[in-house]
């Protein structure tokens, strides 16, 4: 793509899309009605991954589909398709910058009394944060590690040609987030060299070369610099550790909206916690017999509907965080591989999913188990085939 469509498609995700979701629109905006083959052509979206994207965008009421062969699809108006989103920021803004107005005679009326305080480390107001950020990450020369809110993912986006210099030095950048951030316009000013995981666990700090902290109040704006922390950087250093350690990665989420990788990291959640050992200790018949779908849809995951591709999809990216494993589809064979690069049954819970939904979608299913050897890993292959109609019949009653 152009780099001036692709600045477009960056800031889409705003409005909820994903890469190839936004890539996809700007396209149809610029283009007018092109056929999925054409799309993949214009836009650098992958032949495979065009048509399931086009059929994103209709359901969210930003393409028309046309007959006619090929099928061709056309943009819904950008006026008629983001025009309430629009309005309803507006609002926000409104609201933000009364709320600011109201901090800033707060602020202003104790400035005096907060300058007369004699501190042995730096207190910054809000409006000294972010320079202070970027004066820190110049300084690093060996890790950046940071725990960051909405409100310090902003910071930090601001923060990236600092991230970049920093980067090109060889120090190692970390960063932890929220779930809700994943594919929010913080998160793609990430650098590309800088390592990211989610994580419920978020602290608002930041800690350089293991030494130097940066704590921030993110409701004021406020943050203490502490240079040369001595104790304090070590135990902020290993509090990071520990919560890197159960943090989840992102890289299988980069083309995701919040709301898909809000799905894939609670079906994570859910196989370790509740259904994992469940399923290691049970056998083939008793794991069909536990309602990981009725599970998950406690959690508001309803897989019910979804086309096949989309549920392979999902417990693809679910099994990448939670043991490096893929899910790979082969729809003329009717046949799902699912992999797991830890052995010991860790794929077993995902094959079950599939395996409830295929049934629950009247597919008949056989599921093959293989141990790898050694370290080697595992394999679950999942035949699924069309139910004669009196069987489907009784699935359905």
């Amino acid at each position: 793509m152009e780099a001036g469509t692709e600045a477009l498609s960056v800031g889409l995700a705003e409005f909820g899309l994903s890469k190839y979701e936004a890539r996809a629109y700007v396209t149809l905006v610029s283009k007018g009605g092109i056929s999925a083959s054409e799309l993949a052509h214009y836009s650098d979206i992958p032949r495979p991954k065009a048509y399931p994207t086009l059929h994103k965008l209709e359901t969210k009421g930003l393409a028309i589909l046309h007959g006619g062969k090929p099928t061709t699809w056309t943009p819904v108006a950008p006026e008629d398709a983001f025009d309430g989103i629009v309005q309803d920021q507006i609002g926000r803004i409104e609201a933000m910058n009364s709320l600011v107005a109201d901090l800033k005679k707060t602020n202003d009326g104790n400035r005096r009394s907060r300058g007369a305080r004699e501190k042995t480390y730096i207190g910054l107001e809000a409006s000294g944060t972010l320079g202070q950020m970027r004066r820190m990450i110049d300084g690093a020369t060996k890790t950046v590690c940071a725990m960051a809110d909405r409100w310090m993912m902003g910071l930090l986006a601001e923060c990236g040609d600092q991230l970049v210099s920093a980067d090109r030095r060889g120090v190692d950048v970390m960063i932890v987030m929220p779930l809700a951030l994943v594919g929010s316009r913080a998160h793609r000013a990430v650098p590309g060299g800088a390592a990211v995981r989610i994580s419920e666990t978020v602290h608002n700090c930041i800690v350089f070369d293991g030494v130097d902290v940066i704590a921030a109040d993110s409701s004021s704006g406020k943050a203490d610099a502490f240079p040369s922390a001595g104790a304090l950087g070590a135990a902020t250093s290993a509090l990071f550790a520990r919560v890197w350690e159960d943090a989840s990665g992102t890289a299988c989420m980069d083309d995701m909206t919040s709301g898909e990788a809000s799905e894939v990291y609670g079906m994570v959640r859910l196989v370790g916690e509740e259904a994992l050992g469940h399923v290691l200790g049970s056998d083939v018949a008793s794991r069909r017999g536990l309602d990981l779908l009725g599970m998950l849809e406690g959690r508001g995951i309803d897989l019910n509907g979804r086309p096949v591709d989309d549920v392979v999809e999902l417990v693809d990216s679910a099994l990448q965080i939670a043991c490096s494993g893929h899910a790979d589809l082969d729809d003329k064979a009717g046949n799902i591989a699912i992999r797991s690069a830890a052995s010991g049954g860790r794929s077993l819970p995902w094959a079950s999913i599939l395996d409830g939904y295929l049934r629950r979608a009247g597919y008949s299913t056989r599921m093959t188990y293989k141990k790898g050897s050694g370290s080697s890993g595992e394999m679950v292959h999942l035949k699924f085939a069309a139910a004669p109609p009196a069987k489907l019949a009784r699935a359905q009653g």
